[in-house]
C-alpha cells in the first residue's frame, strides 16, 4: 500500500474519507485524485494571499466532513466488480496451469515411461494402442488384427476401441486383446471406471463374465487401466476364452443405472495401421 507524503491535514483528512473503499485499487487512485484537488485548492489560497496554515484550514473546510464523504464513497466504489476482475486473473493464470500440467506435462512424463520401458508395451504412437501383443502371446498365431467401426455414448462419455487383436494358440485357444478408448468433455468425468464390469457375448449365446464372477468354462473379460488425460482414458483388456466358431461379439457394460454395447466382428473391420 502507498505511503502518502504530504501535508498531515491532508493525509488525514483522505485517509478518513477513503478508509471504506475496501478494493484497494480503488482506494488507491481516489486517494491520488483527492490529494491532487487539495493541493491545487492550497495553491489558490496562497495566491489569493492567505497564510499557509489558514490556507490548510480553509481547504479542509471546503472538504467537508470527512465521515460523511466516506459513506458516500462507499456506496460509489462498491468491491464485488473490482475483486471479480483481480481474482479472475488469478483463476485464469491457475486454469492455464492446470490444462498444461493435464494435457502436456502428465502425458509426456507417460509417454516418457513408456519408451524407456523394456517391456512389450501395449500404448505407443498417437493413440496409444499401437502394441496389443503382450509378449507372452508372440508364438500364438494373429487372427485379426483391426480397429472397430462402432461406437457408444452414455452419460457424457463416448466409448469405441482403439484396437482389438484376436489370437490362437496351437492348442486352439482363443483370446482377445483390445484398447478401450474413453472420451469425455467434461474433465471432471475423467478415468471412468467401465473396465471393472465390462461382460461380453459372442454370436453362439456364450457369455463372458466379468473378472470376480462365476467363471463359465474359463471365459472372462478383464484388464487394466486406465491411463490417459481429463478428456480421454484408454484401458488395456482382455477377453479370455473366445469360442472359436464365434464370429462376432458384443462387448457391454450395465451397472450404476449405466449402460452401452459395442458389437466387432472376430475377423474383419479396418485393418490396424502398423507404423
Amino acid at each position: 500500500m502507498r505511503e502518502w507524503i504530504g501535508k498531515p491535514e491532508f493525509v488525514a483528512w483522505v485517509g478518513n474519507a477513503c478508509r471504506l473503499i475496501r478494493f484497494t485499487p480503488d482506494r488507491e487512485r481516489v486517494k491520488a485524485e483527492m490529494m491532487e484537488h487539495l493541493e491545487d485548492a492550497y495553491e489558490a489560497c496562497l495566491d489569493a494571499g492567505l497564510e499557509s496554515r489558514e490556507a490548510i484550514a480553509r481547504v479542509v473546510e471546503r472538504m467537508g466532513d470527512a465521515d460523511v464523504v466516506a459513506e458516500q464513497l462507499q456506496r460509489v466504489y462498491r468491491p464485488f466488480w473490482g475483486y471479480v476482475w483481480k481474482y479472475t486473473r488469478v483463476l485464469a493464470v491457475i486454469a492455464v496451469i492446470y490444462l498444461a500440467w493435464h494435457l502436456a506435462v502428465i502425458p509426456a512424463f507417460g509417454l516418457v515411461g513408456m519408451l524407456l520401458n523394456d517391456e512389450d508395451l501395449w500404448y505407443g504412437q498417437d493413440d496409444m494402442a499401437a502394441h496389443v501383443h503382450p509378449t507372452y502371446a508372440d508364438d500364438d498365431n494373429v487372427i485379426s488384427d483391426f480397429t472397430p467401426q462402432d461406437t457408444a455414448e452414455a452419460e457424457g462419455y463416448k466409448i469405441s476401441i482403439a484396437r482389438i487383436c484376436f489370437r490362437e494358440a496351437d492348442n486352439g485357444y482363443r483370446h482377445a486383446y483390445f484398447v478401450l478408448r474413453v472420451s469425455n468433455w467434461n474433465p471432471w468425468l475423467r478415468s471412468p471406471m467401465f473396465f471393472h464390469n465390462l461382460y461380453a457375448v459372442d454370436d453362439r449365446g456364450n457369455v463372458y463374465p466379468p473378472r470376480d464372477h462365476t467363471n463359465v468354462g474359463g471365459r472372462e473379460v478383464t484388464g487394466n487401466g486406465p491411463i490417459g488425460n481429463d478428456f480421454v482414458s484408454y484401458y488395456e483388456m482382455w477377453i479370455t476364452g473366445v469360442d472359436p466358431e464365434a464370429t462376432s461379439i458384443t462387448l457391454g457394460f450395465d451397472d450404476y443405472g449405466v449402460s452401452w454395447e459395442l458389437s466387432f466382428p472376430v475377423e474383419g473391420g479396418i485393418e490396424y495401421a502398423q507404423e
